[in-house]
C-alpha cells in the first residue's frame, strides 16, 4: 500500500569463525562437532598440523585458532611463566612462578604483569584473588573468571571483583570437581554467572567471546 514501507531486516551477527589445530583424530572431530553445534559460531576448517594451518588458513581468514598445544612439530600456544613487566600476548598462557603473586597493570603499551612477593592471601603464594582483581580493573566487561577444583576459598574475592566490574565468572560444578573448595566458596558469595559441568566450560568460554563481539 501507498505510505507503507517494509520493515527492515536487520542481518544477524556474523559467526565467529574457528580454525581447528590438532593431530588426533576424534579430538579434532570431536571439536569441530562442538563449534558447529554452538549458535554464533562456525568451524572454518580443521587441520592435522599447524604446517597445514599456515598453508589453507588465510584463505578462510578465522577469527580464532584453537591449537594444540603438543603439535607433532610446530607447537601451538606457549605456555610460560610470567616475567616481570612482560606485555600480555593474546598467543601466550602465563603461570605464576613459585612464591609469587601475579598481577596485571596498565603499562604505557598495554597490560603488562607484575609480579610480587607481598604477603599470603589466603595462606597461599601465589593467590588467584590479586591476579582475578587486577585484571577486573584492566579488562572489565570483557573478562571472563573461571574458578575451577581446588582447596580452600582463594578466589572467591577476586570472583567478586570480576561481577562487581562487570565481567563473567564461570564455576566448576560440585559433581565435576576432585575437591569443591574454592567453587563452593565464590558460589556462597553469589559470585557466578554460571556453574557447569567440567567439559561444559569450553562451550561456554566460545559463548561468552559471541556474547562480546554483539
Amino acid at each position: 500500500m501507498p505510505g507503507n514501507t517494509a520493515p527492515t531486516s536487520i542481518p544477524p551477527s556474523a559467526p565467529i569463525k574457528v580454525a581447528v589445530v590438532e593431530d588426533i583424530l576424534d579430538i579434532r572431530e570431536s571439536l569441530r562437532i562442538m563449534i558447529n553445534g554452538t549458535p554464533g559460531f562456525r568451524c572454518a576448517g580443521a587441520y592435522y598440523s599447524a604446517e597445514e594451518a599456515i598453508e589453507k588458513i588465510s584463505k578462510e581468514a578465522p577469527d580464532v585458532v584453537l591449537m594444540d598445544i603438543g603439535l607433532p612439530k610446530m607447537s601451538g600456544i606457549e605456555a610460560r611463566e610470567g616475567q616481570d613487566g612482560e606485555l600480555i600476548s593474546n598467543s601466550r598462557i602465563y603461570v605464576a612462578p613459585g612464591d609469587y603473586h601475579m598481577t596485571i597493570e596498565q603499562g604505557p603499551e598495554g597490560p603488562r604483569i607484575s609480579l610480587d612477593r607481598k604477603a599470603q592471601e589466603n595462606f597461599v603464594r601465589p593467590a588467584v584473588d590479586p591476579l582475578f582483581r587486577t585484571a577486573a580493573h584492566i579488562y572489565g566487561r570483557n573478562l571472563l573468571g573461571i574458578v575451577l577444583t581446588g582447596m580452600g576459598s582463594d578466589g572467591r574475592q577476586g570472583a567478586c571483583a570480576v561481577k562487581q566490574c562487570g565481567g563473567t565468572v564461570l564455576i566448576q560444578s560440585e559433581s565435576s570437581c576432585v575437591v569443591y573448595g574454592m567453587p563452593k566458596e565464590a558460589v556462597k558469595l553469589e559470585a557466578v554467572d554460571e556453574i557447569l559441568p567440567l567439559l561444559q566450560i569450553p562451550k561456554a568460554i566460545f559463548s561468552s567471546l559471541y556474547k562480546s563481539r554483539i
